[in-house]
C-alpha cells in the first residue's frame, strides 16, 4: 500500500504452484507451453511440472531454445521461435509490471509453417 508517495503497507501470499498450473491448464489447454522466469533466472511457473524451479542458466545459450530465452529476458514483449525436444514453438511473451517476471506462452508449429 502507498499513501503519500510512501509504502505503508505489503500484502504477502503463498501459492502453490502446481495447483496454480493445474488451474492455468484449464484455461491454456494443450499443445500450448505455458511458463513464467522470474527475475532470478528461473521457471517460477510451467506447464510441465517438473520444470518449475529450474534455473534456465541449464539451458544451453547456443540452443534455439537458450537464444530464445535471451530475446525474451531483454524485450519486455515480442513473439520468438525456437526449438526445444525436437518441436518448433512460436512463443508470445511479455513483462509483468511489477514482478518483472516474463510470462510465455508457445505453440507447436509445422516446420513448414513456423516463418508465417
Amino acid at each position: 500500500m502507498v499513501k503519500d508517495g510512501t509504502v505503508t503497507g505489503v500484502l504477502g501470499a503463498s501459492v502453490y504452484l502446481d495447483t496454480l498450473t493445474d488451474s492455468l491448464r484449464e484455461d491454456i489447454p494443450e499443445p500450448f507451453v505455458f511458463y513464467a522466469i522470474d527475475s532470478e533466472g528461473k521457471f517460477a511457473l510451467h506447464s510441465e511440472k517438473g520444470q518449475i524451479a529450474r534455473d534456465i542458466s541449464t539451458i544451453g545459450a547456443d540452443t534455439s531454445f537458450g537464444k530464445a530465452i535471451a530475446v525474451i529476458r531483454s524485450g519486455n514483449s515480442g513473439r520468438v521461435e525456437y526449438e526445444d525436444g525436437g518441436v518448433r514453438y512460436i512463443a508470445n511473451f511479455r513483462t509483468a509490471p511489477l514482478t518483472s517476471w516474463k510470462y510465455v506462452v508457445a505453440w507447436p508449429v509445422a516446420d513448414s509453417t513456423a516463418g508465417a
